[in-house]
């Protein structure tokens, strides 16, 4: 900040170079916003005087069409006068010339008549003919009837009355027509009055338009520019003389608004550089600090992903093994109860610590669950089935009312049973804190369209800053060493999974209720009972376990394995396993003597491990897509971490992978998938 101020007359010097030929530019899109403005208002005049000749055209044309009216309606009344004219100076007479030039009168007159009535006659004087037709064909019908006739009788002179009466009709009708036409053209006129006074109107209004818009963009210019310019310019002088404290109207333009908000906030922080150099110091140092917090809590996150990865791998191979030969000892036939009843629950523990590590490894990878149909009622189930004894021994009373309907969804039970034990294990803690006896109580049912559980205890409660933070990883209310901080936050990542909502209602001294939404199955297929078999082989179909009691056989009937592990106890229980079915296996511990091995007799199947000391499992892949492309297609990879297999998901495409630890069954059955499908 120093160097800048001891550069300040240089910097000055360039801003008042870069200001100077800003105010022209602006007055230059002024001066062409003028001229649009004009420009605009000469083509407004122009559309009113091409309208003006558009209404003087129209009013014309209708005067035309009047005067054509009454032309036709002065002959019409002409040749009727001369008609009736003629008709008496020849009644009673017979003369041969009288009768001529009446006939000629009527037939004038039927003309004149024929003309009103033509179609190419203007429509007014087609009503108007219309309107006379009735009384001047019964008029001519007696005049042609009695001009003729040269002795008169009685009936004749009285059937002659007729005609005045029609006459005076039609002088009537006549009349009328007059009357109308002049009230037209009476009307056309003020209408073209009306137009004139409206054309002189709008043209004396757009003659001020231009005079508003150059008086209105003055007072733009001196508003926009030269105020602004003239403040600038102030409080460039009071910072120059020292005084930071400037204040100033910031203008709404863009160029002149922008300077003057970088100029205030220049002078501001070098008022507070000036005034408060120590506390922007403690600030810096606050701010250090609560990034140095975040730092850590960063370094957390990413060495318990390592930390979960390193122990699931070290923990998933021997559990392989306890697993695995537990279950070989299990198959003896003649294997006493006592022992079995031993076995089986070092199998159930081995199977129930597989699950446990399964979900650490899930919250370090954020992998998928796999989920399947399933009744949500299986879970307070079972949950009740493993600590409704231990509830009841530390005085906690549990309150269920199991749903007589199935709650079908698509869940891992697995999964959803460890996040409602976390949940009811907090529950009862919070129980244990603040009384001697409490109680919970579990729903399970469907709200608003979706399966819920609840959980709620009548503990301790939460205050809402624990609330707000409770999800949070490595986050803890209880004291150092009795919590790591990561149970809720797997049962939070575990409902993400399952694409429900998760929402908490707690306050101190009033208990705690948890409530999970659920998306509910909307297929109506009973495809399962719901039941689920907490220690079964992977969900396997009872079809599917007696095949996988024994092991395919190659296309040529072989049966010959070959198994890369660098663990010598998987390799001793998968030969034993696979020996006993009397398949042939060759283990090899040290992969690098692939090459020696793939020299020899070829293989039904690969199974090899994915991290071993030399060559890896991809490494082996690799090498048999090159050299045996075959055993490529027949190649199971083994790891005791998906997190390793996620990092060469590509790589992996169309792979099969087993995780250990594995039961015999699935062994045999992925086996017997990739020897059928290549045969």
């Amino acid at each position: 900040m120093v160097t800048r101020l001891a550069s300040a007359p240089d910097s000055t010097e360039n801003l008042r170079s870069r200001l100077i030929p800003k105010p022209k530019l602006m007055q230059s899109r002024f001066i062409l916003m003028e001229g649009i403005a004009v420009f605009l208002a000469l083509i407004l005049m122009t559309a009113v005087m091409a309208a003006t000749i558009l209404m003087r055209s129209a009013v014309v044309s209708a005067l035309t069409t009047l005067h054509r009216r009454i032309e036709l309606h002065d002959k019409y009344r002409m040749a009727f006068d001369r008609t009736i004219l003629s008709f008496w100076r020849c009644y009673g007479t017979c003369t041969p010339t009288l009768l001529a030039e009446y006939e000629d009168s009527a037939a004038e007159l039927r003309g004149v008549a024929k003309e009103l009535q033509d179609r190419s006659a203007p429509p007014e004087s087609q009503e108007e003919a219309r309107t006379v037709a009735p009384w001047q064909s019964e008029l001519l019908q007696l005049t042609d009837h009695l001009a003729p006739i040269q002795h008169i009788s009685k009936a004749d002179d009285a059937a002659s009355g007729q005609i005045p009466i029609d006459e005076q009709h039609i002088q009537n009708a006549l009349r009328r027509i007059q009357r109308k036409q002049f009230e037209d053209l009476t009307s056309a006129t003020g209408q073209m009055d009306h137009y004139n006074q409206l054309v002189r109107t709008f043209v004396l209004l757009l003659g001020f338009f231009p005079v508003l818009i150059l008086l209105y963009f003055h007072r733009l210019r001196r508003r926009h520019i030269w105020n602004p310019l003239d403040q600038l310019r102030r409080m460039v002088m009071e910072v120059k003389s020292g005084n930071l404290d400037v204040q100033g109207e910031v203008p709404d333009t863009i160029e002149l608004g922008s300077v003057t908000t970088a100029f205030l906030s220049m002078a501001s922080e070098l008022r507070d550089m000036r005034d408060s150099l120590e506390e922007k110091v403690r600030q810096r140092a606050t701010q250090l600090e609560a990034a140095n917090k975040d730092l850590l809590r960063a370094a957390k996150l990413a060495s318990l992903g390592q930390l979960v990865s390193g122990v699931a791998h070290e923990i998933n191979n021997p559990l392989t093994s306890i697993l695995g030969f537990s279950e070989v000892v299990l198959s003896r036939p003649k294997l006493d109860s006592a022992t079995r009843e031993q076995i089986q629950t070092i199998r159930a523990e081995a199977l129930r610590l597989r699950r446990v590590v399964a979900g650490l490894s899930q919250f370090s990878r954020r992998a998928p669950q796999k989920l399947h149909r399933m009744d949500l009622r299986v879970i307070p189930d079972r949950l009740l089935e493993m600590r409704s004894y231990q509830l009841a021994a530390n005085n906690v009373q549990v309150r269920y009312s199991r749903p007589e309907n199935p709650i079908w969804i698509n869940g891992d039970a697995d999964s959803l049973l460890q996040m409602m034990l976390q949940l009811v294990l907090n529950a009862e803690q919070a129980i244990r804190e603040s009384q001697e006896q409490g109680e919970i109580s579990l729903e399970c049912g469907i709200v608003s369209g979706r399966a819920q559980i609840a959980i709620t205890d009548n503990g301790c409660g939460m205050p809402a800053e624990v609330r707000d933070h409770m999800f949070d990883p490595f986050y803890s209310s209880r004291q150092s060493g009795k919590g790591t901080g990561l149970g809720l936050s797997i049962c939070h990542n575990i409902v993400e999974q399952h694409r429900g909502e998760i929402t908490v209602e707690s306050e101190p001294d009033k208990g705690t209720r948890i409530h999970l939404l659920l998306p509910l199955l909307t297929s109506e297929k009973p495809a399962t009972s719901g039941e689920i078999n907490w220690d079964a082989e992977e969900g396997l179909s009872p079809e599917k376990k007696e095949a996988a009691k024994s092991v395919p056989r190659g296309a040529n009937g072989s049966q010959r394995y070959l198994v890369i592990d660098d663990e010598s106890e998987i390799l001793n229980l998968v030969s034993t396993v696979l020996g006993k079915a009397g398949a042939t296996v060759v283990t090899l511990q040290d992969s690098t003597q692939l090459d020696t091995l793939l020299e020899g007799d070829d293989f039904d199947a690969v199974l090899c491990d994915l991290k071993m000391p030399g060559l890896d499992g991809l490494s082996v892949l690799r090498k048999l897509r090159a050299k045996k492309p075959h055993l490529a297609r027949r190649f199971l990879l083994m790891t005791g971490n998906l997190a390793d297999s996620d990092k060469a998901q590509i790589e992996l495409e169309g792979v099969p992978v087993l995780p250990k630890p594995f039961t015999l069954a699935r062994l045999r059955e992925m086996l017997g998938q990739i020897v059928i499908s290549n045969n």
